[in-house]
């Protein structure tokens, strides 16, 4: 929220507000008045009059708070997940994927860190796809601007907040790009080299899984889905593969919320 300076208040600057500014100024104006807060914490009268009136800044109508959910929300946004301003300048956190499971198990989680009620995703089709995809939305801008000022660096203080937090967070981002082959090897795949050494660090440091050497897996272009649907791609994509005898550990220890992915036989003894 970005407060204009008013009559009055022409020795303050304007400025943009912190969700602790916010907080700081709501606590001090239960003990004293707004031209002592203002002094205080040099912050308009004009601005927390308007406070008080319950006309607060975006930022402080949701505030992120480190969660297994909120990780898990942040690994999907960095994979299928997006977070947009559309036509009609709602601030649209979205995801559509063809797995039914996931896009319910990532709505649970937007509900949850949001504190909205949950979301039932709509079948969707396409014309360029073969296959019926599932989709969820919900609007929040004050989340859409965080995380659209978030970057990889400021987002590990989620990420890393815990053992837990870490494995939601890689969950998230491997039910978005991640695949499993017959439980021999578990990919990645992502545009982000530098997300995927991230996640390189991650899996070796918590779960002592060993990863091969990040590869390019397929150049900007045409190319066809397993389910036969043409994708254009933009960018060129790179892998990052676990090694031979760590698939299992991977999907004992993080796993995948998509059932199909997370099949893996009993080996024969």
């Amino acid at each position: 929220m970005i407060d204009f300076v008013t009559k009055g208040d022409e020795n303050m600057r304007r400025r943009e507000y912190l969700y602790e500014d916010y907080i700081k100024a709501m606590k001090l104006l239960k003990k004293y008045g707004t031209k002592k807060v203002s002094k205080i914490l040099d912050i308009p009268r004009s601005t927390l009059i308007n406070w008080k009136r319950g006309q607060t800044p975006w930022n402080a109508k949701w505030h992120p708070e480190p969660s297994p959910e909120l990780a898990y929300v942040i690994g999907v946004l960095l994979g299928d997940g997006t977070v947009t301003q559309d036509r009609k300048s709602d601030y649209v956190i979205k995801l559509e994927a063809t797995d039914l499971e996931f896009v319910e198990y990532f709505s649970k989680c937007v509900s949850i860190v949001l504190g909205k009620p949950y979301i039932k995703p709509k079948k969707v089709w396409k014309k360029n796809r073969k296959k019926a995809r599932w989709k969820v939305r919900y609007k929040s801008k004050s989340f859409v601007r965080w995380f659209k000022e978030e970057n990889l660096d400021t987002l590990k203080q989620y990420i890393e907040y815990n053992k837990n937090t870490i494995t939601y967070f890689l969950r998230g981002l491997y039910d978005s790009e991640g695949s499993n082959y017959r439980c021999i090897k578990i990919s990645l795949y992502n545009t982000d080299i530098s997300l995927l050494k991230y996640v390189k660090y991650l899996l070796a440091k918590y779960y002592n899984i060993k990863t091969g050497k990040i590869s390019i897996n397929g150049k900007p272009g045409l190319y066809y889905t397993s389910y036969g649907d043409i994708i254009k791609r933009k960018r060129t994509v790179y892998n990052l593969y676990t090694h031979k005898g760590y698939a299992r550990v991977f999907l004992r220890e993080i796993g995948f919320t998509i059932s199909r992915k997370q099949f893996c036989p009993t080996p024969s003894s």
